[in-house]
């Protein structure tokens, strides 16, 4: 087949064209390659590879076509809810875990995460495009907070919530947060 289809002695098989399936698709693994061109839309299994880059790495559709699941090449993941309402998973490794001694603000795209509001402080600015201003916002410590309860204070939609004490305590009190859309 001039060299389109190989099939080496070790099992691994190479296709230079399309590859459409009937039944089912299991693997230990799946890897996304750019370089790889796009699968027909009409695949039974409803997956769609999409050229990375910036840009969106898989697409899951429904069987009317709709998009219910993506992720991108940052790394973030978008799943449909009910009534087109989407929940966001996103983690920038290197923000996941903010210690405020850094700054009274930072900046993440993650709608789940941690941070640390340090001793003597009454109040830590997270800076997140996924912040509207109906988002509800959960805030868990997960540190002793000496009986203070810690709340979210303002919320600013498309940029911005703020995490606050009343009172400042003598420790670092830790906490997960959770924005949900």
């Amino acid at each position: 087949m001039a060299g389109k289809v190989v099939i080496t002695q070790s099992g691994d098989v190479s296709i230079q064209g399309n590859l459409a399936v009937g039944g089912e698709i299991s693997a230990s693994a799946l890897t996304l390659d750019s370089r790889r061109s796009t699968l027909d839309s009409s695949l039974t299994s409803n997956i769609e590879s999409l050229e990375s880059g910036f840009g969106k790495l898989l697409e899951v559709k429904n069987p009317a076509g709709e998009i219910v699941a993506s992720i991108d090449s940052s790394g973030s993941a978008q799943f449909a809810q009910v009534e087109t309402k989407k929940i966001v998973i996103a983690n920038n490794s290197e923000q996941s875990t903010v210690n405020s001694e850094q700054s009274a603000n930072f900046e993440t795209n993650a709608t789940a995460g941690q941070a640390i509001l340090k001793a003597g402080q009454t109040e830590l600015t997270i800076k997140n495009s996924n912040v509207t201003d109906k988002s509800l916002i959960y805030l868990t410590p997960v540190s002793g907070t000496q009986n203070k309860v810690l709340y979210v204070k303002a919320k600013k939609g498309g940029e911005e919530f703020t995490a606050a004490i009343d009172v400042p305590i003598d420790s670092d009190i830790e906490f997960n947060y959770w924005i949900i859309n």
